[in-house]
């Protein structure tokens, strides 16, 4: 019985592996291929190229999101104004969804449940388009699963709980 959970869990591994790589590569082209749309744009010119992306600082907008337009500041500092360059904020948060859903299948005892975690929250079409673009959604949701991640592992295993990273998490 231990050597099937053992060869399960192997299986579970390459998948969960194999899925995160081919997504990545996924999101990795279409961020350097689609070009900016007109929400994009706007981010760019008013917040991003300016620096004037702080509340109360700043133009009142919805196309604000202040912790997208600060990285993106810091990239188009960095590596220049191509749609690529500036979109790279996501690409990081596509990177904190895929260890935050690799954490919260940690808690998960079924290789079926695992999968359709995985399969939810790594294959859905709409959640993946907020990686590829420079707005804030995708840093949002990276940064709400894992700290559903961190809360599951304060309420499953207070001993080892990371009492730094959790609360910080929810409040993007």
């Amino acid at each position: 019985m231990i050597e099937l959970n053992s060869n399960k869990s192997v299986l579970f591994k390459v998948l969960f592996a194999s899925i995160s790589v081919i997504v990545f590569i996924i999101i990795a082209l279409r961020s350097y291929l689609v070009p900016f749309n007109h929400d994009e744009t706007a981010t760019f010119f008013f917040f991003i190229q300016s620096g004037n992306y702080m509340p109360f600082h700043s133009a009142v907008d919805a196309n604000n999101h202040v912790l997208n337009s600060y990285l993106g500041n810091i990239c188009f500092h960095l590596f220049g104004s191509s749609p690529f360059a500036l979109r790279i904020p996501n690409l990081i948060g596509l990177v904190i969804l895929i260890f935050a859903t690799y954490k919260i299948s940690k808690h998960l005892n079924q290789i079926g449940s695992k999968l359709l975690l995985t399969a939810i929250f790594l294959l859905s079409y709409h959640w993946l388009t907020f990686f590829g673009a420079c707005r804030g959604y995708g840093l949002s949701l990276a940064l709400l699963i894992m700290g559903i991640a961190f809360m599951l592992e304060f309420i499953n295993a207070p001993e080892n709980r990371n009492k730094f990273y959790g609360p910080y998490c929810f409040f993007n």
